[in-house]
């Protein structure tokens, strides 16, 4: 709680004990209808001194109603809120204005997915998590993007749902617990258009992190990072192998386990590992085709370190010669370093818009320029107990969900019914920004988790 806010609080109830202690006095020297007439004029006196009050907690949301503007998007975003028990609401908004365009409550739990062709495809479970292991049924459902009618629903096999979807061609991957104790995990292809089971394998290895980003695809193939140091390739046709690569040299005693991401676009395939080591082979048989070590110190695993996008290829990790933390920017078609810089990046992957790079640091938001990572602005949510999470783009907007960033910063927030204040974190919200300029068009009154994705 911040220092002004307990002066306030202390001062107010000082005040309020010098008030109560001088009513009493008068109180008593009145006769009973003088004391009807204070009693009657104090409860007027109270209510609207509430009023007031919650107004007052209510003019940051009236000041943002006041001030929205409409964005030259027309996309359809896909928002995510979780109630006490973790079942997840799934709201389609407007991109042009935030208004909701539709909102599904499908009784999912633990929410993750991928909006791709018209379609919201999402992996879950279908009980809270408070349930047994063997009794939380995953499952991939599919909703209809324009109003959210659920389409289908296909349920895996496996215990738990255990990373995100990655859309490959005709199929859906995701990863699931086969076994909890010991741990084993398979990959599971479900055809989108079918809504039947293609195959499920049980890969020789899966990063430690278990995370989608340890998952490519292209040209037929799907791309599997791993804890072992070896790249691996299936055929999406069966899930059969199509080849193995050794990357990095495998743990032994004095050498931790490395685990390996990938990452692909086009005829463009990239393995990186926890120590730095940033690797381009070619699709079709693994050769290498470039290799580099980047990052000379390690780093916590392939999670939301690197992406692959039309102009570069970024990867974020700690840097001990220059940096505490660097955002550096490579030519992905020789590995040559382009550019480096201080930023504190690995809390989302790197969205790539035009001429400008878009990275969370910290609670800020960086716009930096793809040419030579330059600042080209920056900006942080009004409220100081929030940060931004999950950005998207499309046609120049930038759009961000907000999540609570600092846990000891609290606000007075008001409510109608019942009438009361209470001592609360900021409502989350997901806002629209000119990717030029960084100034905000509109931004929800409602509170959101996250963004899924936009179509």
């Amino acid at each position: 709680m911040s220092g002004i806010l307990v002066d306030l609080l202390i001062g107010g109830v000082g005040c309020l004990a010098v008030v109560i202690l001088a009513l009493v006095g008068v109180f008593r020297r009145l006769n009973p209808r003088g004391r009807v007439i204070l009693g009657v004029s104090l409860s007027a006196g109270l209510a609207l001194a509430l009023i007031v009050a919650l107004l007052a907690t209510q003019l940051g949301a009236i000041r943002t109603s006041l001030a929205q503007e409409v964005s030259p998007s027309h996309a359809t975003l896909v928002a995510l809120l979780a109630d006490s028990s973790g079942r997840e609401t799934l709201s389609g908004l407007s991109g042009h204005d935030g208004t909701v365009l539709w909102r599904r409550a499908p009784g999912l739990y633990g929410v993750s997915g991928v909006v791709a062709d018209g379609q919201v495809y999402v992996v879950s479970e279908t009980r809270p998590y408070g349930t047994a292991s063997a009794d939380l049924r995953p499952a991939i459902t599919a909703l209809r993007l324009s109003d959210g009618a659920l389409l289908w629903q296909e349920p895996l096999p496996g215990l738990q749902t255990v990373s995100g979807l990655l859309v490959a061609g005709d199929l859906l991957i995701a990863t699931v617990y086969a076994n909890i104790s010991p741990s084993t995990f398979q990959l599971v292809a479900v055809n989108r258009y079918s809504h039947t089971l293609a195959w499920r394998v049980t890969p020789a290895s899966l990063p430690p992190f278990d995370d989608i980003h340890a998952l490519a695809a292209g040209d037929g193939l799907l791309f599997l990072g791993s804890q072992d140091g070896v790249a691996r390739a299936l055929r999406l046709s069966d899930g059969s192998s199509a080849w193995n690569v050794r990357i990095s040299p495998p743990a032994t005693a004095g050498q931790p386990v490395i685990s390996l991401g990938m990452v692909a676009r086009g005829d463009t395939l990239i393995a990186y590992d926890t120590s730095g080591e940033v690797v381009s082979l070619r699709p079709s048989d693994g050769a290498t085709r470039w290799g580099r070590q980047v990052i000379t110190a390690p780093f916590d695993g392939p999670d939301e370190h690197l992406a692959l996008t039309g102009a570069g290829l970024y990867l974020c990790g700690v840097d001990a010669a220059s940096h505490e933390r660097a955002l550096v920017s490579l030519d992905p078609l020789t590995g040559a370093l382009r550019w480096s810089r201080d930023a504190a990046c690995g809390m989302s992957l790197p969205i790539e818009a035009g001429a400008y790079l878009y990275t969370l640091n910290s609670s800020l938001l960086d716009a930096l320029r793809v040419s030579d990572g330059t600042l080209a602005w920056q900006v942080a949510p009004e409220q100081q107990d929030l940060g931004y999470t999950t950005p998207q783009s499309d046609a120049g907007v930038l759009f961000v969900a907000t999540d609570i960033a600092n846990f000891r910063v609290l606000s007075v927030c008001g409510q109608w019914l019942p009438p009361q204040i209470t001592i609360c974190h900021s409502t989350q919200y997901i806002a629209a920004l000119d990717g030029a300029t960084g100034a905000e068009y509109w931004r929800t009154t409602d509170g959101y988790d996250g963004l899924l994705g936009l179509g």
